[in-house]
Formats: C-alpha cells, structure tokens, sequence
C-alpha cells in the first residue's frame, strides 16, 4: 500500500530483523516490535498489542489489526484517493465553483451549465415557489452528489485503474505495441484514453 503513495514510490523495501538496520529505516512493518505511527514503526507483534480499527480510528471494527491492517488504518484514506485522483477529478471542481474560482482567466466561449454544482443549485426551491418544501430539495441535493460520487468511484475503481495496469504492462513488454496499434484494449469500446504517465 505504501509503494502506491508518491512519498514512498522510490524507497528500497529491505528485509531484515536487524536492529542497526531498522533503525536507519524511515517505515518499519511487521518487526521491530514496535507500533509507533510518529515514529513510523508499525509491528503487531510484541507484547500487550490489542490494537483493533476501533481503537486506532473509534470504528466500529474489533478484529486485532496486524502490520498491514495498522498501515491501512494510517494510510488508507491517503492510498484510496491516490490511486482514485478523486480530489483532483471530482472534489476540486465542487471546491472552486462553490468558492467562484474560475476555471481560467479572460472569457469563456460558452457555457457550461450541466456541472454538477449547477444540478444542485437548480434544486433550490424557486423564489416564487410556496409550494416547495427545502428538506425534500435537499435530500434530492443530497441524492444527486451521492449518485454522481459513486459512478465515479465505480469508474475509477473499475475501468481506470485496471486499464492503466495493461497499459503500464504493455509499455514495459513491448512500448511500440501502442504506438503502432496492437494493444488490443485500446480498440475495445470504453477503454480509457486519457491514460498518462504521470498518473
């Protein structure tokens, strides 16, 4: 899970029980004998461990955590929106448009009207409207958002990631496989196209 974080993409995974090594090391997992998360140490084994998500995170989880469950505890959020770009291809826009950022300077050449905070505010009850009642408009605001959150995590989770990992094996197998044509899941209706190396 550390690995998919950009802050730890290029650190050397070494295995060792070495106490001398260890201590020059910036993340231990799974030996050491201890869990310490200022410290960066992250071992279940040692005596009087009880850790669970419930008392890492107050959730309501009770399964004691070992090394990988503890890095998912202090990491996982950070993983999943890593590798989601969620804030970057979902949250940002939400945040700028509510804050009336602009997307660019100087005039747009047309308008975009059918944004997802634009959706929102056209379920605002109209000014003349006695009719309309703003909980109901709201939970309908709230089914929207929740809607359109959860397509793009399912896209991501479920079409994006999986064809950048063929896209990154077939760069590592063959590079002009790609450029000449014959990545045959590039032809496939739907496959991503916007699949750079930077992500």
């Amino acid at each position: 899970m550390l690995k998919t974080l950009p802050k730890y993409r290029k650190h050397v995974v070494v295995r060792t029980r070495d106490p001398a090594i260890l201590e020059t090391c910036d993340v231990v997992l799974d030996v050491g004998g201890v869990y310490d998360h200022e410290k960066k140490r992250y071992d279940h084994h040692q005596r009087g461990f009880t850790e669970t998500m419930n008392s890492v995170l107050g959730i309501d989880f009770h399964t004691k955590l070992s090394s990988a469950g503890l890095v998912y505890a202090h990491y996982g959020k950070e993983v999943i929106a890593n590798l989601l770009k969620l804030y970057k291809n979902f949250v940002e826009s939400v945040d700028a448009i509510d804050n009336g950022i602009q997307q660019f300077d100087g005039e747009p050449r047309y308008m975009l009207s059918s944004t997802l905070n634009s959706r929102i505010s056209d379920l605002n009850p109209a000014w003349n409207d006695n009719t309309a009642l703003p909980d109901n408009q709201f939970s309908k605001a709230m089914d929207v958002v929740k809607e359109e959150f959860e397509a793009k995590v399912n896209y991501l989770f479920n079409s994006w990631i999986p064809a950048r990992e063929l896209v990154v094996q077939a760069i590592g197998n063959e590079s002009r496989c790609i450029l000449v044509g014959k990545f045959w899941p590039l032809n496939r209706l739907g496959f991503p196209t916007k699949i750079t190396s930077s992500n």
